[in-house]
């Protein structure tokens, strides 16, 4: 501590330049940490998707479909659509996006921090029967929705296998 009060100031920015330049190390660490614990508690968990996300700004999605459409839900709270990009190249669905910090005030000290920001890239491999040219995506309330139109599939008929007129099916004999 210095008690010298011009010296104070200087210290004390220079205490908040390296604590501004060590925060993304120091979230890092404690992301892995958080790994570590959900590790030891729940070893199995560590694979889930969820756990894999916290360490990046990627978006947790959820996937659905039914006859007609397939349906894609991403986490994008704060987003602004501009900073979103849907693209589609072959049958691999591409979802980019920079989820940007807006910074207010250097003087606030900071506990806890969860939220993420930076850029993300989330790829999803569509189903052949996926209709490339009608794709729409919406963003309301800080999730993402793509649905993917499903190309109408070819239906199955049972055809009947009819014998010629007058001729009986033989069945020939083995042995019994």
């Amino acid at each position: 501590m210095n008690l010298i009060p011009w010296r104070r100031r200087r210290h004390d920015s220079e205490a908040r330049k390296r604590s501004e330049l060590a925060a993304p190390l120091h979230e890092f660490r404690s992301e892995l940490d958080r790994l570590f614990e959900d590790f030891f508690r729940d070893p199995w968990s560590v694979t889930e998707p969820s756990a894999m996300s916290r360490l990046t700004a990627t978006p947790a999605i959820d996937l659905s479909e039914n006859d007609k459409t397939i349906t894609i839900r991403a986490e994008v709270p704060g987003m602004d659509p501009d900073d979103i990009d849907v693209n589609v190249s072959g049958n691999i669905l591409t979802i980019t996006g920079e989820n940007r910090e807006e910074k207010e005030s250097h003087e606030e000290n900071y506990y806890h921090v969860e939220r993420r920001h930076g850029s993300f890239r989330r790829s999803i491999e569509l189903p052949e029967s996926a209709d490339l040219d009608k794709i729409e995506a919406e963003q309301r309330n800080g999730v993402l929705t793509i649905h993917v139109a499903k190309q109408p599939t070819a239906t199955s008929k049972q055809i009947s296998v009819k014998g010629a007129k007058g001729e009986k099916a033989e069945v020939a004999a083995g042995p019994h």
